[in-house]
Parts: structure tokens; sequence; C-alpha cells
């Protein structure tokens, strides 16, 4: 029955950890993945422009917690190949300071040809980067032109006259997700000067030193600047509200494994309380108090949950170790950004799922241990 308890618990805090860990890989791969694209914190112009100028003076005087910021001018235009019989495509134009934008976010190592070229060398005055997507739908590849269809009437009107400007593909980079690789494009903030000076500067885009620092920055740009400010977390509260969930949702079900394991200490307690019971009238009659009786079998089951407990987080943690070195188990393209199974190893979450575990056997053990009230000595000793 110890056994039987033992190897319980074992395994259920194994799978708990286990578990746990995989889910806090796929929620850190999901981050990853969204700061491929966004950085840690976005400040937007609301439909005005930064004065470029008086940016590098701000943020000297409001560097704290700011490890780098980079500008953008984020507008929309038409893009198509020639000869093409088919309607433009609708893209997104990312003009980006190269330099810059290597320090905000991680969009320099999503390039996939020519594999590790830097934004620097690939964007010059006319060259451009495209998601693969996008080159796919258009047929695009490698040094190919281009054409931006691009207006600067401003005015309301049915007509609409449209000026074409080429471009050359310099390179294809994977977001993993689907929706910007097949419509957004990267180019030197001159290039988009030129299509749209009336423009200028749209976004502010800002990598921290401490992501923890994250609300505290915000508010101090907020006091500072009469601008929108926010994170990608607030863009996507649905999906971050979808990842919490799942992760709880999986710890709330195989904490019940770890309670089903529980209730064995309760059958072998009782089994002991019954088979002892001379042995406890003995106690007693030399003088030994119900409570100090208890806290023996007390003792006996935490001697089973404790180092139980401890083997199995141990094998949790030399799995995860060896899957983290190791990796073995393939996923999907374009749904994570990793191709094997994502495992993050935290130890405050090891010592959570210990010290639950210690309580529920705990608690499992004060039910079981009650019916050491109930044994009447004086009729037992009259059988015996």
């Amino acid at each position: 029955m110890i056994n039987v308890c033992a190897v319980g618990i074992l395994i259920a805090t194994c799978a708990l950890a286990l578990v746990l860990s995989i889910m806090t890989g796929f929620e850190q791969a999901t981050y990853k993945k969204m700061q491929s694209i966004y950085p840690d914190l976005m400040i937007d112009s609301n439909g005005q422009s930064f004065d470029e100028s008086s940016l590098e003076d701000f943020f000297k005087e409001n560097h704290t917690g700011i490890a780098a910021y980079a500008t953008q001018n984020i507008t929309q235009a038409l893009m198509t190949y020639e000869d093409n019989t088919d309607s433009p495509t609708m893209i997104i134009m990312r003009g980006i300071d190269p330099a810059q934008e290597s320090h905000v976010s991680n969009i320099e190592s999503k390039i996939i040809h020519p594999s590790g070229a830097k934004l620097e060398e690939l964007l010059d005055q006319d060259s451009i980067i495209i998601g693969s997507k996008l080159a796919e739908n258009l047929n695009l590849e490698i040094d190919d032109t281009a054409y931006i269809l691009y207006t600067t009437n401003k005015q309301s009107s049915l007509h609409v006259k449209f000026k074409q400007y080429p471009v050359i593909i310099r390179g294809l980079f994977t977001t993993g997700i689907e929706d910007f690789d097949a419509s957004l494009l990267y180019c030197n903030q001159k290039l988009s000067a030129r299509l749209f000076p009336e423009t200028g500067i749209t976004h502010i885009h800002i990598k921290l030193q401490d992501k923890n620092q994250e609300t505290a920055v915000c508010n101090h740009l907020k006091q500072k600047l009469n601008a929108p400010i926010y994170s990608w977390k607030d863009l996507y509260p649905t999906l971050l509200s979808a990842l919490k969930l799942e992760k709880w949702a999986m710890f709330l079900i195989l904490i019940l494994i770890v309670c089903v394991a529980s209730m064995n200490i309760i059958s072998l307690i009782f089994m002991y309380v019954t088979q002892k019971q001379k042995d406890i009238i003995i106690l007693l009659c030399m003088g030994m108090t119900r409570k100090k009786i208890r806290q023996i079998f007390l003792c006996i089951s935490m001697l089973i949950a404790i180092p139980s407990a401890t083997a199995g987080l141990t094998l949790a943690w030399i799995v995860g170790t060896l899957l983290q070195y190791f990796p073995c188990i393939k996923l999907p393209d374009n749904i994570y950004d990793t191709q094997y199974l994502p495992i993050q190893l935290e130890l405050p979450i090891f010592c959570a799922i210990l010290v639950i575990t210690i309580i529920i056997s705990l608690l499992a053990s004060l039910y079981a241990t009650r019916n050491i009230d109930r044994i009447k000595m004086v009729e037992l000793l009259k059988t015996h």
C-alpha cells in the first residue's frame, strides 16, 4: 500500500510539473512570436506626426528603463508587378531606420533569405524586404522588381490617381503570423519619406531594459507625452486571456490527479489505525495522548508524500532538461515560433507544486486520523 501511494504521488506530481512547464513554454513561444513584430512599448502619433529632431533630446531626458527606441513611418499602399493582370495587393509599409530597428525588435532574425543578412545591408534607398507569403502571392523572388502604387491626394473624391514607384526585393522574412507575412513590407525611411512626404514619423517603438518595468515606464511616458502608449499585449487581450485560462484549466484538472493519489493515503492510514488498535491502546494506557498518536500517523504520511513528490518533480526536471537540450517532438510549421515542443522550467512552479502536494496529503492524513478519536479503549480492553 505504501508503494501504491508513493508511485501515485510521484506520477501525479511529475505529470503536473511537465504539463505546466510545457504550457509555460507555449506561452513564452507565443510571446516571442508576437515580439518579432511588436516591440515592448509603442507610441502612436494619433494621426499626427512626431518631431524627429526633438525625439532624441526627449529620450535623453527620459531614459530611465528604456534600452533603445526606433521611429517608424507606417502607411498603406498597393503593390503589383510587371505584366500583372490581377488587382494590386494591399500592403502595409513600415518605413524604418535599419540601425535603430535592430535594437528594438527581432525582425532581423526572421529574415529567411538571404539568411543571416542585416537590415542595414538590405534596405537602401529603393530596396525593400517583404513577407514570404506576400512574395508567394505575387510570384516574386529576390532581386525582382515590384511596383508600389501610392497616392498623396488627401481630398475626398470618387477618382483617385495613383503614382507608380519601382522597388527591388532584397529579402524575405517569415514572422509565423500569416496576416503579416501576406501584407507587410519594410523599407528605408528615406523611401517612405519620398513617397509620403507629408506623413512624417507616425510611431515610436521602445525596447525596455527590464520587461517587469513595463507599467512604470508606460505611466511615466504618458505623463510626458500627449499620445497613446501601449504594448502588444494591449492589442491581443483575448489571446493572453486564452493562454492564461488554458494554463489554469490544465493546472486544475491535473491537480485532481494529485488529489486522487492522496486518497490512497487515507486508505493507508485507515488500514494502519485498524491494524494497530492494540498498540494504540497500549500507548494510551501508558499515558500517550491521542494528539501524539495522530502526529505519528501524520509523520508516516509525510514520509510517503514528501519523498514521492520530490522524486516526481526531480524526474520532471530531468525530462524537461532533456527535451530542452535534445528536442525530439516536432510541431506543425507556422503555428509557434519553434519547430519543437517548447518547455520552460521554472523553479517557483516546481516549489508551488511541492507545497500543494504536501498540503493535500496533510489534509488527507488529518481526515484519516479522525478514526483514532473513535477508538473505544474500554471496550477493546474488555475484548482483549
